[in-house]
C-alpha cells in the first residue's frame, strides 16, 4: 500500500464530509496476494456485502462483476481511521490491507504525528515487518491471522456480517 506523505513524512489527509478525515489513498488494496479465505459455510452471507467492522457499517460499498470493495472513513479522539475490503466471490478471498490508523498529536505518539496498518492474513510475502500478530473472527468464527506495523497498536477487527 502506499500512502501520499509530505515532505516532512507526515501522512496527507483529505477531507471527506461529515465523516471527517481520510489518508490520500488510502483506498487501495495490497498485491501481496490473498489475506485469508472465507470458510464455505460464511460466503454467502459475506457475498452480501451486508456487515459491520468495529460495529460500524462502511461509508461506500461497490459491487463489480468478481468481487465487492467496502471503505470505511471515522474519527477518533485524536486522529482518524479508513480502512478498505475487498472480497473475491470466485476465490473466497478477503484481500490484504483492511486499515490505517493515524493519531496527530497526543499520547499515543508523544504529541508527534505518528500511525499504523493493520493487516489480513500474515506478514510473509508482504515484505512488511510485523509490530504485532494476533487473531480476528468473522460472526464471531474462527481465529483468522492478523497483523500490525507501524507506530501504534492497531486493533483487530470483529467482522459481522448479516
Amino acid at each position: 500500500m502506499t500512502l501520499g506523505r509530505t515532505d516532512k513524512g507526515a501522512i496527507k489527509i483529505k477531507s471527506d464530509g461529515p465523516l471527517g478525515l481520510r489518508a490520500v489513498n488510502c483506498a487501495c488494496c495490497g498485491s501481496c496476494g490473498c489475506g485469508i479465505q472465507v470458510p464455505q459455510n460464511l460466503r454467502t452471507l459475506v457475498e452480501g456485502g451486508n456487515f459491520t467492522m468495529y460495529g460500524v457499517s462502511p461509508e461506500d460499498l461497490t459491487f463489480e462483476d468478481d468481487y465487492w470493495y467496502a471503505e470505511f472513513f471515522l474519527g477518533l479522539d485524536d486522529g482518524f481511521y479508513c480502512a478498505g475490503i475487498r472480497y473475491f466471490f470466485e476465490t473466497g478471498c478477503i484481500g490484504k490491507f483492511f486499515l490505517f490508523i493515524e493519531f496527530r498529536n497526543g499520547d499515543e505518539c508523544n504529541d508527534n504525528p505518528c500511525s499504523g496498518y493493520g493487516q489480513f492474513g500474515t506478514p510473509e510475502g508482504c515484505g512488511e515487518p510485523a509490530g504485532g500478530v494476533g487473531t480476528f473472527t468473522i460472526n464471531g468464527q474462527g481465529a483468522y491471522p492478523y497483523y500490525w506495523f507501524g507506530d501504534v497498536e492497531v486493533p483487530p477487527p470483529n467482522l459481522v456480517f448479516s
